[in-house]
């Protein structure tokens, strides 16, 4: 989660606000008396602003998931090689399940979110939107594609060891 969110931001970085996060719109500030019988106008939209605290706030959450799941899985390891050699590990049922789960789950994530991805990618490059009218309508491709990316990079690192693990690597 730590890794997407920080994907999120610097695709926001490197695309633009509009690329990773949804605007707000302001209103002008209109006070419109109401008669009898006569429903109130819409209020006119000024602009679409875009706010730098989500950014930071999807930063920081990053940041702290990322160093938090880091430590995680330096301790994971450590105990890991703790319990079993890296032969062991060839043979071990515990292995193979959390290879597998992991293989499901990451390949899962990443099968699902990359094709998403790139259909709002598309949407976001391609379809004209009329700024004010669809704010919320607009595809945000940068939401999607940092999470996309994080999975599939979990899951190209899991595919070696579970293929070793069940019978691609050549065993003596």
């Amino acid at each position: 989660m730590g890794s997407g969110l920080l994907l999120k931001v610097g695709l926001s970085h490197a695309a633009g606000m509009p690329f990773s996060y949804r605007g707000h719109p302001v209103y002008a500030k209109a006070y419109v008396e109401v008669e009898l019988g006569r429903t109130p106008e819409e209020p006119k939209l000024e602009r679409i602003e875009y706010r730098q605290e989500e950014r930071l706030r999807d930063l920081l959450t990053g940041a702290a998931f990322a160093v938090v799941g880091g430590l995680s899985f330096v301790l994971h390891r450590i105990l890991r090689n703790r319990v079993e050699s890296a032969e062991e590990r060839l043979v071990s049922f515990l292995n193979k399940g959390y290879l597998t789960v992991s293989g499901v789950i990451y390949g899962g994530a990443a099968l699902v979110l990359i094709p998403i991805g790139l259909y709002q990618l598309i949407g976001y490059a391609i379809i004209a939107y009329p700024e004010p009218k669809s704010v919320w309508q607009r595809p945000v491709p940068g939401e999607i594609l940092g999470f996309a990316i994080a999975a599939l990079a979990a899951w190209l690192w899991t595919l070696p060891h579970l293929f070793s693990t069940f019978g691609g690597g050549k065993r003596g």
